[in-house]
Protein backbone atom coordinates (compact mmCIF):
# COMPACT_ATOMS: atom_id res chain seq x y z
CA UNK A 1 0.00 0.00 0.00
CA UNK A 2 2.60 2.02 0.95
CA UNK A 3 4.07 2.89 -3.01
CA UNK A 4 0.13 3.80 -3.87
CA UNK A 5 0.11 6.67 -1.53
CA UNK A 6 2.43 8.65 -4.01
CA UNK A 7 4.82 10.90 -2.49
CA UNK A 8 4.41 11.85 0.83
CA UNK A 9 5.03 15.89 2.20
CA UNK A 10 7.11 15.20 4.87
CA UNK A 11 9.30 11.83 5.56
CA UNK A 12 11.90 10.54 7.22
CA UNK A 13 15.30 9.58 5.10
CA UNK A 14 15.61 5.75 5.79
CA UNK A 15 19.10 5.69 6.70
CA UNK A 16 19.36 8.66 8.95
CA UNK A 17 16.04 8.59 10.14
CA UNK A 18 16.88 12.15 12.41
CA UNK A 19 16.75 13.99 8.30
CA UNK A 20 13.75 15.32 7.77
CA UNK A 21 12.95 15.74 3.97
CA UNK A 22 10.27 18.39 2.82
CA UNK A 23 9.15 19.00 -0.04
CA UNK A 24 7.18 22.43 -0.33
CA UNK A 25 6.33 22.26 -3.78
CA UNK A 26 4.69 18.61 -3.97
CA UNK A 27 1.16 20.35 -4.28
CA UNK A 28 2.03 23.11 -6.71
CA UNK A 29 0.71 22.09 -10.49
CA UNK A 30 3.77 22.00 -13.09
CA UNK A 31 2.10 25.08 -15.15
CA UNK A 32 2.83 27.25 -11.41
CA UNK A 33 6.15 26.13 -11.61
CA UNK A 34 6.99 26.90 -15.05
CA UNK A 35 5.40 30.28 -14.42
CA UNK A 36 7.54 30.98 -10.97
CA UNK A 37 10.76 29.92 -13.25
CA UNK A 38 10.23 32.09 -16.08
CA UNK A 39 9.03 35.57 -13.46
CA UNK A 40 12.58 34.54 -11.26
CA UNK A 41 14.53 33.94 -15.08
CA UNK A 42 15.33 30.19 -13.68
CA UNK A 43 15.71 27.49 -16.65
CA UNK A 44 13.13 24.77 -16.12
CA UNK A 45 14.87 21.50 -16.75
CA UNK A 46 11.95 18.44 -17.48
CA UNK A 47 13.47 15.15 -16.22
CA UNK A 48 13.52 12.68 -19.15
CA UNK A 49 12.14 9.89 -17.78
CA UNK A 50 8.73 11.87 -17.31
CA UNK A 51 8.27 10.87 -20.94
CA UNK A 52 9.51 7.20 -21.28
CA UNK A 53 6.56 4.84 -21.34
CA UNK A 54 8.67 2.42 -19.28
CA UNK A 55 7.54 4.06 -16.21
CA UNK A 56 4.34 3.41 -14.88
CA UNK A 57 3.86 6.41 -13.52
CA UNK A 58 4.13 7.71 -17.21
CA UNK A 59 1.47 5.04 -18.60
CA UNK A 60 -0.82 6.11 -15.81
CA UNK A 61 -0.52 10.11 -16.40
CA UNK A 62 -1.31 8.96 -20.31
CA UNK A 63 -4.32 6.69 -19.05
CA UNK A 64 -4.93 10.08 -17.35
CA UNK A 65 -4.99 12.44 -20.25
CA UNK A 66 -7.17 9.82 -22.40
CA UNK A 67 -9.91 10.00 -19.69
CA UNK A 68 -10.08 12.88 -17.70
CA UNK A 69 -13.06 11.52 -15.67
CA UNK A 70 -10.58 9.27 -14.51
CA UNK A 71 -8.46 12.04 -12.40
CA UNK A 72 -11.25 12.99 -9.47
CA UNK A 73 -11.51 9.15 -8.57
CA UNK A 74 -8.15 8.45 -8.97
CA UNK A 75 -7.23 11.39 -6.59
CA UNK A 76 -9.57 10.06 -4.34
CA UNK A 77 -8.03 6.51 -4.17
CA UNK A 78 -5.18 8.59 -3.53
CA UNK A 79 -6.63 10.37 -0.48
CA UNK A 80 -8.37 7.19 0.31
CA UNK A 81 -5.20 4.86 0.46
CA UNK A 82 -3.12 8.07 2.55
CA UNK A 83 -5.44 8.14 5.11
CA UNK A 84 -5.88 4.49 5.69
CA UNK A 85 -2.08 4.01 5.73
CA UNK A 86 -1.79 6.82 8.05
CA UNK A 87 -4.65 4.68 10.47
CA UNK A 88 -3.14 1.47 10.32
CA UNK A 89 0.60 3.32 10.73
CA UNK A 90 -1.03 4.96 13.77
CA UNK A 91 -3.09 1.88 15.06
CA UNK A 92 0.51 -0.06 14.60
CA UNK A 93 2.59 1.94 16.14
CA UNK A 94 -0.03 1.94 19.42
CA UNK A 95 -0.30 -1.79 18.89
CA UNK A 96 3.68 -2.21 19.54
CA UNK A 97 3.81 0.48 22.33
CA UNK A 98 1.04 -2.15 24.37
CA UNK A 99 3.78 -5.34 23.15
CA UNK A 100 7.00 -3.84 23.57
CA UNK A 101 7.69 -2.26 27.34
CA UNK A 102 10.85 -1.11 28.32
CA UNK A 103 12.85 -2.96 30.65
CA UNK A 104 13.83 -1.09 33.91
Amino acid sequence: MEGLMGIKPFTRWINYPEIRIVRPLLTCSKEDLQRLCSERGLKWVEDLSNHTPFCVRNRVRDVLKRRPGLIEAALQLHADLYNTGEIVRARGEQMMANVIKPVS
